[in-house]
């Protein structure tokens, strides 16, 4: 019997990529709300209390959009402000921008001028996991649940930065989980052992609900 171990991971909304993505992501928005064949090709990074954005946006109006106003978001969506900096209010904002109307030219190449990525993981024919491969929709669902545990749990003193990293077996009599691994932002003083007992809880209590959700 042949068996295969694969690896899968949820990052939270407070992590530098996170909040990078979701600022590229508010820029592509405001830019489509303008001109639905808007041309933007960005790089933002994150360090600190600084964030940096770089690149082209070229529709009508992309001197407009406001730039600080949608970072700002992104922060405090993720929940940095009070207990947690940075302070959305306090960022440093560096750009370098080219802002404008599209280009000569540059309206044909948007026909081809779409994102790349990587992807691994494929579609399967499961509807018990949304149709996702079993490491990816369980390191989503594992994730999202100790993410909620900032609000649910505020005595935990959690921040809005973390990452789960899950390991699944999958051989001919089911799948099993390998390997657990999650790094969770707490508050310097908070009770360290609180936190482990609560993860421990929550994750045996995931795992008994899905081993009859996948039965």
């Amino acid at each position: 019997m042949t068996s295969d171990t694969y690896t899968a991971e949820f990052v939270f909304p407070g992590h530098p990529d996170k909040l990078s993505d979701a600022i590229a992501d508010g820029l592509v928005q405001a830019a489509s709300r303008r001109q639905k064949r808007a041309l933007v090709g960005l790089e933002v990074g994150v360090h600190r209390k600084t964030v940096f954005v770089t690149g082209r946006v070229g529709c009508d109006g992309a001197e407009d959009i406001d730039l600080t106003s949608i970072v700002r978001q992104v922060y405090a969506s993720a929940g940095y402000g009070e207990d947690w900096g940075p302070d959305p209010e306090e960022l440093e904002i560096v750009t370098d921008l080219c802002l404008g109307p599209l280009e000569d030219g540059e309206s044909e190449a948007r026909l081809l001028a779409d994102d790349q990525s990587i992807c691994t993981g494929y579609a399967t024919s499961s509807p018990a996991t949304n149709y996702l491969p079993v490491e990816h929709w369980l390191a989503n669902r594992l994730g999202r649940r100790l993410a909620d545990l900032r609000i649910g749990e505020p005595g935990l003193q959690l921040g809005p930065d973390g990452k789960v990293i899950v390991m699944v077996n999958e051989s001919g009599e089911g799948y099993r989980l390998d390997g657990f691994s999650c790094s969770l932002q707490q508050m310097a003083g908070a009770s360290d052992i609180a936190l482990h007992r609560k993860v421990r809880e929550l994750l045996q209590e995931e795992l008994t609900r899905l081993s009859g959700e996948l039965d």
